[in-house]
């Protein structure tokens, strides 16, 4: 029989780092994360006589961050992912899904050096006011820290 392993997502944690190393928690914000992992296809780089040989694809990757506006101001979600905005470098990502290991003992988390294009806000009259983005690879790829402590 396959073992299983369930994650209840309640206590998950998600971070941004700018260029100052400066941490800003967006976990009070957030309402879902959803991290995109793909490969591209193998090429065939050379022909033999009768084999070919293939280089394994590259690695791309997609964060996409949705949750609650929450005001504006230096201290929240909305504006200090405006200051991300566009930024030519330094922008970093980490996502704990059991939150981190400080916290509620997870063992799990990724991270990522990323490029914040844009970002949606809504506010729908007589409804909650909502933040989205999505975080493209910069630099580097998408990691996965096993035991990692966030500190």
């Amino acid at each position: 029989m396959a073992n299983a392993c369930h994650l209840n997502c309640q206590f998950a944690a998600v971070r941004l780092f700018d260029i100052a190393g400066t941490c800003f928690l967006l976990s009070p914000h957030v309402n879902n994360v959803d991290i995109s992992y793909s490969g591209d296809d193998c090429e065939t780089t050379a022909f033999g006589d009768d084999t070919h040989l293939n280089l394994a694809g590259l690695k791309n990757y997609s964060i996409t961050v949705s949750g609650w506006w929450a005001g504006s101001g230096g201290g929240a979600a909305a504006s200090k992912v405006f200051e991300m905005i566009g930024a030519s470098q330094g922008t970093e990502i980490g996502v704990a899904p059991g939150g981190s290991k400080n916290e509620r003992g997870a063992s799990l988390c990724y991270g990522a050096c990323v490029n914040i294009s844009s970002m949606d806000m809504g506010f729908p009259v007589d409804n909650i006011a909502t933040l989205n983005f999505t975080a493209t690879p910069r630099a580097g790829s998408l990691s996965a820290c096993m035991g990692a402590s966030w500190g």
